[in-house]
């Protein structure tokens, strides 16, 4: 009788003990970021090194299973800054596409991967200004503390990309 008791707490505990490296294991791989992706609360972002259109931007980000980057709040604003700070892909003068546009009606920024209103903002002062008439999409300027400006979508700048870690779909850059 002794042995079968023994014998069922040595079940148990193997039980309990695989029951805990599933456990383990699914949180790995559900919350990780792919490779060359920065982790940041619930999100993953990267910054593509290939200066491209804000309309091409958004075809890369979807090529890596994200979209041009949309920023909710103060904190993650600048939890970005010192991303692309420590980045430093971008050198002094180049700036870096965001998701931002309000090519549907002048003054009206929304975020391009969902059409939701831009809550949070960090524009540079007197922006944006929609100069020539023909600046409808968001990019941060590197060389001005990294706020935000109205660009002309056909400048090229460097693509910031952002995806939920949570999606289930894996992608390498580097």
């Amino acid at each position: 009788m002794a042995y079968l008791g023994r014998l069922i707490s040595v079940a148990m505990d193997h039980t309990i003990l695989l029951t805990s490296l599933t456990v383990l294991f699914f949180v790995s791989v559900s919350c990780a970021c792919p490779s060359g992706f920065t982790t940041h609360e619930n999100n993953c972002y990267v910054l593509l090194p290939v200066p491209t259109t804000w309309a091409e931007a958004l075809r890369l980000c979807d090529a890596v299973k994200a979209k041009l980057a949309w920023i909710e709040n103060g904190a993650e604003n600048t939890f970005i800054v010192q991303m692309l700070k420590k980045t430093n892909t971008t050198g002094h003068s180049t700036e870096v596409w965001l998701g931002g546009t309000d090519m549907l009606l002048e003054g009206m920024w929304m975020w391009a991967d969902d059409m939701e209103l831009i809550e949070y903002t960090n524009w540079f002062p007197n922006e944006p200004n929609n100069a020539g008439n023909n600046q409808h999409c968001l990019g941060m300027m590197v060389n001005h503390d990294f706020k935000w400006d109205d660009y002309s979508c056909s400048l090229t700048n460097y693509p910031l990309c952002k995806r939920m870690q949570d999606d289930g779909e894996q992608s390498v850059i580097g």
